[in-house]
């Protein structure tokens, strides 16, 4: 009877590990994964320093990962004048109300959008500054101010 037992521990733990393989097997590539491809790439079109370790590639991919991922909140749509002339919406699209932290992002996407088009017409926009790069900023400065 414990050999039977047993062989059933044994069975359920396989196939429970066969499914978290499997798992893993579809999710997103790992940060190891991406380096590791884009380093064979870098590597074969030569753009890898002369004497550059992989554990040197590595740490400053996986940063400039780190950065790329976690910077500031995705930045909206680029603003159109006529989006701005609408009410500003307290409710998704599904009918939930918004939190009071998402109606005041929305506040904030409003006048950051505002300020974005006097700028965008005044020609006060740095050169190769983009919505996404001036939304971060703008909102950033937002909420430090309390908004």
């Amino acid at each position: 009877m414990r050999k039977i037992a047993l062989h059933k521990v044994l069975a359920v733990t396989a196939g429970l590990a066969l499914l978290a393989v499997a798992g893993t097997a579809s999710a997103a590539p790992t940060t190891m994964e991406t380096c590791s491809a884009q380093y064979k790439a870098d590597k074969a079109a030569g753009k890898v320093k002369e004497g550059t370790k992989w554990t040197q590639y590595y740490k400053d991919c996986a940063a400039s990962l780190k950065k790329a991922a976690g910077d500031h909140e995705k930045a909206p749509a680029e603003p159109k004048a006529a989006d701005l002339k609408a009410p500003l919406a307290t409710k998704d699209k599904n009918g939930k109300a918004y939190t009071p932290a998402q109606l005041a992002m929305h506040k904030r996407i409003r006048e950051c959008a505002t300020m974005w088009n006097a700028d965008k017409a005044a020609h006060k926009v740095k050169a190769g500054e983009t919505w996404p790069k001036y939304w971060s900023a703008c909102n950033a400065k937002l909420k430090k101010a309390g908004q």
